[in-house]
């Protein structure tokens, strides 16, 4: 039944599409190699297992979208190896399944849109973004972030969105999650706007799971580096229980040659979090890029749960092989153990990207 929703949802928004202007169409093609090891301890014996995924992403948007916006995202993921064995995980539509691979389907976007007079529309599957938070970020209930990604890509919600702005760079923003989805904000309004040059937000959410409320601050601001902070209360309907969390960032740059990212994220509470992926007090995500030339660069990544810790370090180094083709090597290492992964946790991996983009 999900599947021919599905169908019958993408037909519509390529009709719709079609009736306004026409289409755009891009996407990507990605093969991922991997090897897997993980060391001994105790009476277990060193293991290495192998991983593979093909993706296939498709996008299309309307060209004349002055009154209405259609747009769409999707992945086609063959996983094989001990990535097939993850396939549970995904929310994704299983296509097939064999012995050592699986097939499946990730719509990441679709959604349509109408803008009437000031006011917009949209409706469907979407990446909400409330803050501002790369890696952290306590008010973005609706998308969460894939830390094992090396681009952090988020995950979209079916939603249904209201902005009406209110001058120049200010405006109003209400969200609905539908019924029956994975997320568990329910309802969410944003009001932001500019003051001299500073991005301020002030956000109310309602989460139906925890049956709990959520104000929020956002702030981000251009000085010597990028300076952005959020900050969010929890506290449940009886107004008995509270929590706060809050994360305070900052990016730079120098010589457009060296790219600087820092997080912190801090958690009162560790138990009923908003993104469960970091469940511990305190947090921290370090990020430094080095760009060689317009063909490669070379970049260093850290995730780290520093009460308790864990986390993970990534190296990656990508090169531009060919017009609108990328080769990336990649290394990943994993210490000690952390809550919010997968249920089995190798010590090393290592693998090879090709990318190609059309």
């Amino acid at each position: 039944m999900k599947e021919l929703f599905v169908i019958i949802l993408c037909s519509a928004a390529i009709c719709i599409a079609q009736d306004y202007g026409g289409l755009k169409t891009w996407g990507s093609l990605r093969t991922d190699l991997i090897g897997i090891q993980s060391f001994g301890y105790e009476n277990i014996k060193d293991q290495f297992d192998y991983a593979g995924a093909g993706i296939l992403t498709l996008n299309f948007k309307n060209l004349n979208s002055s009154t209405v916006k259609v747009e769409s995202s999707a992945d086609l993921i063959l996983l094989y190896g001990i990535y097939k064995q993850q396939k549970q995980k995904s929310r994704g539509i299983l296509l097939s399944e064999k012995s050592n691979d699986a097939l499946i389907v990730d719509i990441r976007k679709l959604y349509a849109g109408f803008f009437i007079g000031n006011t917009d529309l949209y409706a469907g599957r979407q990446i909400i973004n409330y803050g501002y938070g790369l890696v952290f970020s306590p008010v973005d209930i609706f998308s969460s972030v894939d830390i094992y990604d090396l681009s952090f890509a988020r995950s979209g919600s079916d939603v249904i969105r209201l902005r009406i702005p209110l001058g120049a760079t200010g405006g109003v923003e209400m969200t609905g999650g539908l019924e029956g989805t994975s997320h568990n904000a329910v309802a969410g309004t944003k009001v932001y706007t500019t003051v001299r040059g500073i991005d301020l937000s002030a956000v109310g959410i309602y989460k139906k799971e925890s049956d709990e409320i959520i104000g929020g601050l956002v702030f981000k601001g251009d000085f010597i580096a990028g300076i952005y902070g959020e900050i969010a209360e929890h506290r449940d309907l009886d107004m008995e229980h509270q929590y706060f969390s809050g994360m305070l960032g900052v990016d730079y740059s120098l010589f457009n040659r060296y790219f600087f990212n820092a997080e912190y994220l801090f958690n009162e509470k560790t138990d009923s979090l908003a993104n469960r992926q970091f469940t511990g007090k305190h947090n921290i995500f370090l990020s430094g890029k080095y760009v060689f030339d317009e063909l490669s660069n070379i970049q260093l990544t850290a995730i780290s749960d520093l009460e308790n810790g864990s986390g993970f370090l990534t190296a990656q180094y990508s090169r531009n092989i060919l017009q609108n083709a990328n080769m990336i090597l990649y290394s990943r290492y994993f210490y000690n153990d952390h809550p919010g992964m997968h249920d089995q946790i190798p010590d090393l991996y290592y693998g090879i990207r090709l990318e190609a983009a059309f």
